[in-house]
């Protein structure tokens, strides 16, 4: 599979800093030349999530350099939730296909590790999965920097909001709610964010949705 180059041209004036213009090519002859204000390299997860804020900028030029594919012939895959999770991308030309060295607590055998080969990196290929950590793991990250300057900033407090930001939450219905007993507080999920989350529900993988519940729940 050619590298995927992807260069997102962005407007040059305010009135268009909330919807940049972005362009794909996979001809590497297409950037031939041309000077950006930034390049990321890697439009995984967190790459296109800084070429995102990067945007927002005005007068800004940002290029995202992939390995993998667009993805556009396996949208369905990436994008529908049962698609993804059941007739998912692991083990495809989508997929690194990393194995861990061997595990001691596993017999001593490597373990799969799988990540994205593919615009939205391993995000495209996790089943649809919207996965936050625990506070104490975030606060965690607070106390390992000793109270270094901007420590505070990767705390429960601070990361929460920003998860919030990055979220737009769609609660299940009533019904389903009430049929598979699921709860959600409200308060603990954005509502504008570029990433849409639900719970998710497979018909005969009532696992799926109480997965989805556990890891959406603030």
């Amino acid at each position: 599979m050619a590298p995927m180059l992807l260069p997102l041209l962005l407007a040059a004036s305010a009135a268009h800093a909330s919807s940049p213009r972005k362009r794909s090519t996979t001809d590497p002859t297409q950037l031939s030349g041309k000077t950006f204000d930034f390049v990321v390299v890697g439009g995984g997860t967190a790459g296109l999530a800084l070429a995102g804020r990067l945007a927002e900028w005005t007068n800004i030029t940002v290029a995202v350099i992939e390995a993998g594919g667009d993805g556009t012939d396996v949208r369905d895959q990436i994008t529908v939730p049962g698609m993804s999770y059941l007739n998912g991308l692991t083990k495809t030309a989508y997929d690194w296909a990393y194995s861990t060295t061997p595990q001691p607590n596993a017999g001593g055998n490597p373990l799969s590790w799988p990540r994205g080969k593919v615009l939205g990196g391993s995000s495209a290929i996790n089943g649809g999965f919207w996965c936050r950590g625990s506070q104490p793991e975030y606060d965690a990250w607070n106390t390992l920097q000793n109270g270094a300057t901007g420590a505070e900033d990767w705390g429960w407090t601070r990361m929460q909001a920003s998860i919030k930001k990055a979220e737009t939450f769609t609660p299940m219905n009533d019904a389903d709610a009430a049929r598979f007993s699921v709860q959600h507080e409200s308060d603990a999920h954005g509502t504008d964010g570029a990433s849409f989350s639900s719970f998710q529900f497979v018909a005969g993988c009532r696992n799926v949705v109480r997965r989805n519940e556990y890891n959406l729940l603030g």
